[in-house]
Protein backbone atom coordinates (compact mmCIF):
# COMPACT_ATOMS: atom_id res chain seq x y z
CA UNK A 1 0.00 0.00 0.00
CA UNK A 2 1.38 3.36 -0.81
CA UNK A 3 0.42 5.67 1.90
CA UNK A 4 2.90 8.51 1.68
CA UNK A 5 0.93 11.10 -0.69
CA UNK A 6 -2.67 11.10 1.68
CA UNK A 7 0.23 13.60 4.17
CA UNK A 8 1.03 15.63 1.50
CA UNK A 9 -1.30 18.19 2.34
CA UNK A 10 -0.65 18.45 6.19
CA UNK A 11 3.06 18.65 5.09
CA UNK A 12 2.25 21.38 2.60
CA UNK A 13 0.27 23.09 5.37
CA UNK A 14 3.69 23.39 7.66
CA UNK A 15 5.45 24.42 4.47
CA UNK A 16 3.40 27.45 3.94
CA UNK A 17 3.33 28.15 7.50
CA UNK A 18 7.28 28.11 7.07
CA UNK A 19 6.84 30.66 4.63
CA UNK A 20 4.69 33.21 6.25
CA UNK A 21 6.81 32.71 9.37
CA UNK A 22 9.60 34.40 7.15
CA UNK A 23 6.94 36.55 5.90
CA UNK A 24 6.34 38.08 9.40
CA UNK A 25 10.04 38.22 10.12
CA UNK A 26 10.52 40.17 7.38
CA UNK A 27 6.70 42.58 8.49
CA UNK A 28 8.18 42.88 12.15
CA UNK A 29 11.61 44.43 10.90
CA UNK A 30 9.59 46.74 8.88
CA UNK A 31 7.14 47.53 11.22
CA UNK A 32 9.95 48.26 13.85
CA UNK A 33 11.47 50.59 11.42
CA UNK A 34 8.48 52.51 10.35
CA UNK A 35 6.59 52.54 13.39
CA UNK A 36 6.98 56.71 14.22
CA UNK A 37 5.00 58.17 17.12
CA UNK A 38 3.54 61.35 18.40
CA UNK A 39 4.03 62.87 21.82
CA UNK A 40 1.34 63.98 23.33
CA UNK A 41 0.95 66.12 26.77
CA UNK A 42 -0.73 65.60 29.83
CA UNK A 43 -1.12 68.16 33.04
CA UNK A 44 -1.01 66.41 36.43
CA UNK A 45 -2.63 68.32 38.76
CA UNK A 46 -1.87 66.34 41.99
CA UNK A 47 1.90 67.23 41.28
CA UNK A 48 1.64 70.30 39.21
CA UNK A 49 3.66 68.74 36.53
CA UNK A 50 3.22 68.64 32.50
CA UNK A 51 3.85 65.02 31.73
CA UNK A 52 5.01 64.59 28.15
CA UNK A 53 4.53 60.73 26.64
CA UNK A 54 5.51 58.57 23.48
CA UNK A 55 2.04 57.54 21.87
CA UNK A 56 2.67 55.30 19.17
CA UNK A 57 -0.33 53.45 16.86
CA UNK A 58 -2.86 51.43 18.08
CA UNK A 59 -2.46 48.79 15.50
CA UNK A 60 0.16 47.24 13.55
CA UNK A 61 -0.12 47.08 9.43
CA UNK A 62 -2.50 44.92 9.08
CA UNK A 63 -0.57 42.49 6.70
CA UNK A 64 1.04 41.70 9.44
CA UNK A 65 -1.52 40.54 11.56
CA UNK A 66 -2.57 39.03 8.54
CA UNK A 67 0.57 36.59 8.06
CA UNK A 68 1.03 35.83 11.30
CA UNK A 69 -3.08 34.59 11.49
CA UNK A 70 -2.25 32.19 8.23
CA UNK A 71 0.07 30.89 10.15
CA UNK A 72 -1.88 29.87 13.32
CA UNK A 73 -4.48 28.55 10.42
CA UNK A 74 -2.37 26.40 8.46
CA UNK A 75 -1.05 24.72 11.24
CA UNK A 76 -4.18 24.30 13.36
CA UNK A 77 -5.33 22.93 10.06
CA UNK A 78 -2.60 20.58 9.56
CA UNK A 79 -3.36 18.48 12.91
CA UNK A 80 -6.80 17.77 11.65
CA UNK A 81 -5.78 17.30 7.97
CA UNK A 82 -2.70 14.70 9.61
CA UNK A 83 -5.86 13.20 12.01
CA UNK A 84 -8.55 13.11 8.73
CA UNK A 85 -5.62 11.04 6.42
CA UNK A 86 -4.68 8.79 9.14
CA UNK A 87 -8.66 7.64 8.99
CA UNK A 88 -8.64 7.61 5.14
CA UNK A 89 -5.95 5.43 5.06
CA UNK A 90 -6.53 2.87 8.39
CA UNK A 91 -10.15 3.40 8.71
CA UNK A 92 -11.87 4.32 5.10
CA UNK A 93 -15.47 3.63 6.31
CA UNK A 94 -15.06 6.91 8.75
CA UNK A 95 -17.01 10.07 7.34
CA UNK A 96 -13.89 12.83 7.53
CA UNK A 97 -16.68 15.46 8.40
CA UNK A 98 -16.87 14.47 12.10
CA UNK A 99 -13.34 14.11 12.59
CA UNK A 100 -10.90 16.13 14.53
CA UNK A 101 -7.41 16.54 16.06
CA UNK A 102 -8.13 15.34 19.66
CA UNK A 103 -7.29 18.93 21.53
CA UNK A 104 -8.24 17.84 25.31
CA UNK A 105 -9.38 20.54 27.70
CA UNK A 106 -7.43 17.77 30.06
CA UNK A 107 -5.82 14.66 30.69
CA UNK A 108 -9.00 12.99 31.13
CA UNK A 109 -10.75 14.89 28.41
CA UNK A 110 -7.62 14.11 25.96
CA UNK A 111 -7.29 10.12 26.96
CA UNK A 112 -11.70 10.12 26.49
CA UNK A 113 -11.17 11.59 22.88
CA UNK A 114 -8.40 9.11 21.93
CA UNK A 115 -10.93 6.14 22.89
CA UNK A 116 -13.95 7.56 21.64
CA UNK A 117 -12.97 9.72 18.67
CA UNK A 118 -9.85 7.54 17.35
CA UNK A 119 -9.82 3.68 18.91
CA UNK A 120 -13.82 3.98 18.97
CA UNK A 121 -14.05 4.92 15.06
CA UNK A 122 -11.72 2.45 14.09
CA UNK A 123 -7.93 3.44 14.42
CA UNK A 124 -5.23 1.12 15.41
CA UNK A 125 -3.30 1.44 18.74
CA UNK A 126 -0.21 2.14 16.69
CA UNK A 127 -1.48 5.01 15.24
CA UNK A 128 -3.48 6.18 18.41
CA UNK A 129 -0.64 6.30 20.40
CA UNK A 130 1.25 8.40 17.86
CA UNK A 131 -1.53 10.97 18.50
CA UNK A 132 -0.99 9.98 22.74
CA UNK A 133 1.99 10.98 22.25
CA UNK A 134 1.62 14.71 21.08
CA UNK A 135 0.17 15.47 24.99
CA UNK A 136 -1.96 18.21 23.76
CA UNK A 137 -4.20 18.87 26.62
CA UNK A 138 -3.95 21.76 29.48
CA UNK A 139 -1.36 20.23 31.99
CA UNK A 140 0.36 18.14 29.12
CA UNK A 141 2.19 20.03 25.99
CA UNK A 142 0.62 23.20 27.01
CA UNK A 143 2.01 25.45 24.08
CA UNK A 144 0.79 22.69 21.37
CA UNK A 145 -2.66 23.07 23.17
CA UNK A 146 -2.72 26.77 23.11
CA UNK A 147 -2.53 26.38 19.46
CA UNK A 148 -6.34 25.89 19.19
CA UNK A 149 -7.59 28.57 21.83
CA UNK A 150 -5.70 31.06 19.67
CA UNK A 151 -6.68 29.62 16.07
CA UNK A 152 -10.08 31.24 17.66
CA UNK A 153 -9.44 34.45 18.59
CA UNK A 154 -9.46 37.63 15.46
CA UNK A 155 -6.41 38.58 14.26
CA UNK A 156 -6.61 42.01 15.13
CA UNK A 157 -6.96 41.63 19.27
CA UNK A 158 -3.71 38.59 19.19
CA UNK A 159 -0.88 40.80 18.25
CA UNK A 160 0.63 43.52 19.74
CA UNK A 161 3.26 46.03 19.96
CA UNK A 162 5.14 46.26 22.72
CA UNK A 163 8.18 48.16 24.24
CA UNK A 164 11.11 45.95 23.91
CA UNK A 165 12.10 44.82 27.29
CA UNK A 166 15.92 44.25 26.13
CA UNK A 167 15.60 47.67 24.93
CA UNK A 168 13.66 49.69 27.48
CA UNK A 169 15.75 52.24 28.34
CA UNK A 170 15.14 54.04 24.75
CA UNK A 171 18.03 55.61 23.16
CA UNK A 172 18.08 59.57 22.85
CA UNK A 173 20.18 62.11 21.60
CA UNK A 174 22.15 65.04 23.96
CA UNK A 175 19.55 67.12 24.91
CA UNK A 176 18.93 70.33 26.94
CA UNK A 177 17.31 70.07 30.68
CA UNK A 178 16.57 73.65 32.74
CA UNK A 179 15.33 73.80 35.92
CA UNK A 180 12.39 71.86 37.85
CA UNK A 181 12.13 68.66 34.98
CA UNK A 182 12.62 65.18 35.28
CA UNK A 183 13.87 62.38 32.72
CA UNK A 184 12.99 58.83 33.16
CA UNK A 185 11.38 56.57 31.15
CA UNK A 186 8.64 54.50 32.86
CA UNK A 187 5.21 53.33 32.85
CA UNK A 188 4.95 51.73 29.63
CA UNK A 189 0.72 51.05 29.16
CA UNK A 190 0.17 48.07 26.43
CA UNK A 191 -3.56 49.06 26.04
CA UNK A 192 -2.95 52.36 25.01
CA UNK A 193 0.45 52.02 23.83
CA UNK A 194 2.25 54.83 25.05
CA UNK A 195 5.44 55.48 27.88
CA UNK A 196 5.82 58.33 30.02
CA UNK A 197 8.89 60.04 29.00
CA UNK A 198 9.87 62.95 31.70
CA UNK A 199 7.77 65.17 33.52
CA UNK A 200 7.98 69.02 33.76
CA UNK A 201 7.32 71.32 37.19
CA UNK A 202 7.00 75.16 36.44
CA UNK A 203 9.61 76.92 34.53
CA UNK A 204 11.50 73.69 33.81
CA UNK A 205 12.22 72.52 30.03
CA UNK A 206 13.55 69.74 28.42
CA UNK A 207 14.41 69.57 24.46
CA UNK A 208 15.53 66.47 23.01
CA UNK A 209 16.66 66.59 19.38
CA UNK A 210 16.50 62.49 18.87
CA UNK A 211 14.42 59.84 20.37
CA UNK A 212 14.60 56.11 19.23
CA UNK A 213 12.32 53.64 21.20
CA UNK A 214 12.77 49.61 20.54
CA UNK A 215 9.46 47.65 20.12
CA UNK A 216 8.75 44.28 19.96
CA UNK A 217 5.66 42.07 18.36
CA UNK A 218 4.12 40.24 20.91
CA UNK A 219 1.29 38.05 21.49
CA UNK A 220 -1.59 39.97 23.09
CA UNK A 221 -3.99 37.01 23.52
CA UNK A 222 -4.85 33.78 24.16
CA UNK A 223 -3.83 31.24 27.13
CA UNK A 224 0.01 30.38 27.69
CA UNK A 225 1.47 31.96 25.37
CA UNK A 226 0.10 35.52 25.82
CA UNK A 227 3.02 38.19 26.28
CA UNK A 228 5.67 35.68 24.29
CA UNK A 229 7.08 37.56 21.31
CA UNK A 230 5.31 36.68 18.07
CA UNK A 231 8.18 34.93 16.40
CA UNK A 232 9.20 32.24 18.61
CA UNK A 233 6.24 31.42 19.32
CA UNK A 234 5.06 30.65 15.95
CA UNK A 235 8.15 28.83 15.30
CA UNK A 236 7.99 26.88 18.35
CA UNK A 237 4.27 25.79 17.57
CA UNK A 238 5.50 24.67 13.57
CA UNK A 239 8.01 23.00 15.05
CA UNK A 240 5.81 20.78 17.27
CA UNK A 241 3.08 20.33 14.60
CA UNK A 242 5.54 19.22 11.90
CA UNK A 243 6.76 16.52 14.80
CA UNK A 244 2.99 15.85 15.48
CA UNK A 245 2.61 15.05 11.92
CA UNK A 246 5.61 12.77 11.06
CA UNK A 247 4.82 10.63 14.38
CA UNK A 248 1.31 10.31 12.95
CA UNK A 249 2.69 9.24 9.39
CA UNK A 250 5.52 6.63 10.59
CA UNK A 251 3.20 5.21 12.84
CA UNK A 252 0.73 4.72 9.73
CA UNK A 253 2.92 4.05 7.31
CA UNK A 254 4.43 0.76 10.48
CA UNK A 255 0.80 -0.20 10.49
CA UNK A 256 0.37 -0.67 6.67
CA UNK A 257 3.68 -2.76 6.32
CA UNK A 258 3.13 -6.39 6.09
CA UNK A 259 4.54 -8.42 8.75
Amino acid sequence: MTIANPFDVPLLQIEQATANIERTKTLIADAADNTGGSFVERFDEKRDEKVVLLKLPTELPAQLRYTATLVIRDLREALDQVTCKAFDVCAPQQNAKSIYFPFGSSEQDFNGKLKGELKGKGLPEIVIQAFAASQCYRGGDDELWSLNGLSNVKHRDWVRLDLNDQDAHIQMGFGEIVGPAVLGVNKWNRDRTEIELMRVGKGGKIELPQLKVGLQVTIGNGEVVKGRHLLPTLEAYRDKVKATVLAVRQAVVKWSEPD
